[in-house]
């Protein structure tokens, strides 16, 4: 193989970069996708942990008071 003379030295040099910009763009692209994806999954759990934490403070509110209490209250409230 011939030894490369500065133009096609350069020319190489000009290819790589821009294989690197076009990489560079694909990373980009799927460090957006990634991090969307991260955001949707964080407010699914916030969501899940906000109604679990709801059922949670219903059961225990429920579960203080005594049942005759609770259709008291119900007949207070609603009836």
């Amino acid at each position: 193989m011939e030894p490369l003379d500065e133009q096609q030295q350069i020319g190489f040099l000009i290819a790589s970069v821009a294989d690197l910009q076009a990489e560079q763009r694909e990373i980009r692209k799927d460090l957006n996708e990634l991090a969307k994806l991260v955001g949707d999954k964080f407010k699914t759990a916030e969501l899940t942990f906000k109604i679990l934490k709801f059922i949670g403070l219903v059961l225990v509110a429920v579960l203080t008071f005594k049942f005759g209490d609770i259709s008291k209250l119900w007949i207070y409230f609603f009836g």
